[in-house]
């Protein structure tokens, strides 16, 4: 594979959308999720787990996740010894690569919205990489996680501590260990605008502009499978200007006070308009819990990336 790029951004902040549209690329081919930046190449960077062809095999052969490529990875593994992790890695490339040999395309993505605390091993293991993260309005992607199966049980506080360490990693550690390899993208603008925000994507990443991207929605099925359609439902659509600022109607007062008295810096920073201005007190009272949450949830990722 020539380029690989790798895709981020808090979950329902857009990255299925933005994968399917760089997927239709004619040049990009993205894998299905695989989560195998959390699973396999973070354990072997660090040592937490020593993989061998034995054990490799046997996580393989029960990854879920791993069979959404439909690909025989047996024979892959066979001609490959598994000693360390730099073998591990090139068991990947050599993985992803007869992938995206399948569909005839020369380039690599990876779509995971779980891989912002594990930017600096993706730099390790893809030193050539490409990483584009995309960023929404935080009231919006809260509304959209609390809306979700997966999320609406998760207690307030959690997503909104979540969002910001999760933005504020991948900033960081994506500017620092990518640098103009990063490649940073609004949702919002996106939607606003999203031939003029593909080719800007596009030049970044050293290919031309087709189209073809706007018709994403034609091959969605390529990237997302029947268990997560039920939350992905857009990416069958053309493109849904109007999906923003949904939390003007279906969030409480209240939750927009906790959302922007506990992030309400970063919500400057990002370029983001308070709605709750003048309300000092009552935010500092109302997202206390958020921010000792991400307080707490800053220092348990910080402690976990240290085994």
């Amino acid at each position: 594979m020539d380029k690989s790029i790798f895709l981020t951004g808090v979950g329902r902040s857009g990255t299925t959308l933005l994968q399917s549209m760089l997927h239709a690329h004619p040049e990009i081919c993205f894998t299905p999720e695989t989560h195998f930046v959390k699973n396999y190449l973070v354990p072997s960077l660090t040592g937490k787990i020593k993989f061998n062809n034995e054990n490799l095999a046997q996580k393989l052969e029960q990854d879920k996740d791993i069979a959404r490529l439909d690909l025989d990875w047996k024979p892959l593994l066979d001609q490959t010894t598994i000693t360390c992790s730099g073998c591990v890695i090139n068991f990947f490339h050599t993985l992803f690569s007869a992938y995206i040999a399948r569909y005839g395309k020369p380039h690599f993505g990876d779509k995971d919205p779980m891989n912002a605390p594990f930017i600096p091993h993706i730099k390790k293991a893809f030193p050539d990489a490409y990483l584009i993260h995309i960023i929404r309005d935080p009231r919006d992607v809260i509304l959209s996680r609390m809306k979700s199966d997966w999320g609406k049980h998760t207690p307030f506080f959690k997503h909104v501590s979540e969002y910001q360490s999760h933005i504020k990693k991948a900033l960081h550690d994506g500017k620092t260990c990518f640098g103009e390899r990063y490649i940073e993208v609004f949702y919002e603008h996106l939607l606003e605008d999203p031939e003029g925000e593909l080719q800007r994507i596009c030049t970044a990443l050293g290919v031309n502009y087709t189209p073809e991207m706007m018709n994403y929605h034609q091959k969605s099925d390529e990237l997302v499978f029947g268990d997560e359609k039920a939350w992905k439902e857009n990416v069958f659509k053309p493109v849904m200007k109007g999906n923003t600022q949904k939390w003007k109607a279906e969030l409480s007062p209240t939750q927009v006070a906790k959302i922007e008295g506990g992030i309400e810096q970063l919500m400057i920073d990002l370029g983001y308009e308070l709605s709750t201005k003048g309300m000092w007190f009552q935010k500092q009272i109302l997202s206390l819990p958020i921010r000792l949450a991400s307080i707490a949830y800053r220092y348990k990722h910080d402690k976990d990336a240290l085994k």
